[in-house]
């Protein structure tokens, strides 16, 4: 049997620290709080602060949690998020739906399980990338 590359969502063999850069100044590192997305800078996760930001204010976000961003790079970093079309839109979408589940599922049930670990939960988010792995190759067959 090979060996495994994943733990859940997480890479067994990742680079740690800080972890892969793939978007300029926040980091991925695994198994850290769940693996997180964070700040580079500072090693802040995201999710502390990010709700905050976007309902109070960024001025309100960096006074209480040190960010290691700035406005501009939040917003930019939403904006490109959100920007996002077709296949690639429905997989954020779903994205963030999954993840609401798993907020749900703690809050109002008093039960906690990561969405890759139900059933109905990875196949939604799998059919959702196997739609952009698609899009992708009929764009691939289209440039020859």
């Amino acid at each position: 049997m090979p060996e495994r590359r994943f733990q859940g969502p997480w890479r067994v063999d990742a680079p740690e620290p800080p972890g892969t850069e793939d978007y300029p100044g926040l980091v991925v590192c695994e198994g850290h709080r769940r693996g997180s997305i964070r700040t580079k800078e500072r090693g802040l996760e995201l999710w502390c602060w990010a709700y905050d930001a976007i309902v109070n204010g960024f001025d309100s976000a960096e006074a209480d949690y040190d960010t290691g961003t700035t406005a501009d790079e939040f917003a930019r970093l939403v904006a490109n998020l959100l920007n996002q079309r077709g296949e690639f839109g429905r997989l954020v979408c779903v994205l963030a739906d999954v993840e609401r589940w798993e907020v749900d599922m703690e809050e109002d049930h008093d039960q906690f399980v990561a969405w890759w670990q139900d059933r109905g939960q990875r196949a939604r988010v799998r059919a959702a990338l196997l739609e952009c792995v698609a899009a992708l190759d009929e764009e691939e067959t289209e440039d020859e």
